[in-house]
């Protein structure tokens, strides 16, 4: 004989598919349908876009988003995107150096717990000075992150507000600090 176990089952909701499409068969009679699958619980985490594939390029703006993170020196209303990096030491470039942002812009890279209430920086901040397009504009390059779920932040100096075009890739391939030419990983290791 077992233990007795008593339960009430809680219900379960799915979340709706993503970009539904149904097709008619030749016949006349079937339907097929296409979807998305819904975003994984989990995947997104904290962040409020997932960077889903790379390259990623994602244009935005920070007005009206809330001051959620405390981003390294004075800070404003900022956007977290979500990067689940699978392969220790992956190198990224990170950057909002290009003609679609128009304000002056700080990045940071963060970790969070589980309940999205403890953020702790990586270390990786660029306030600017990097940028050749616009001295104002931020960029982190050739960032190594151990595998796990981080939150790349997109803020603005002193609260600034605006337009903004997020790019993450792979690092260009680099040689005790030099470009060696492509954007892969063999060449580069």
């Amino acid at each position: 004989a077992s233990n007795e176990a008593c339960a009430t089952p809680e219900g379960f909701a799915c979340d709706a598919p993503q970009n539904l499409m149904a097709y008619a068969g030749a016949d006349g009679n079937d339907v097929s349908l296409m979807w998305d699958a819904p975003e994984g619980e989990g995947e997104n985490g904290c962040g409020d876009f997932l960077i889903d594939g790379l390259p990623f390029n994602h244009s935005y703006s920070n007005v009206d988003m809330g001051n959620d993170q405390d981003v390294s020196g004075s800070d404003g209303d900022d956007v977290a995107y979500t990067l689940n990096v699978t392969i220790d030491g992956f190198p990224y470039d990170i950057t909002v150096c290009n003609a679609g942002t128009d304000f002056d812009t700080k990045l940071e890279i963060f970790t969070a717990d589980g309940e999205c209430v403890t953020w702790t920086s990586t270390g990786y901040y660029n306030d600017d000075n990097s940028c050749e397009y616009n001295g104002l504009y931020s960029s982190l390059i050739h960032v190594e992150l151990a595998a796990g779920q981080y939150y790349v932040i997109v803020d603005g100096y002193g609260g600034s507000t605006g337009n903004y075009e997020i790019t993450v890739q792979e690092a260009e391939a680099r040689n005790n600090g030099e470009i060696v030419g492509g954007n892969s990983l063999q060449e580069a290791w």
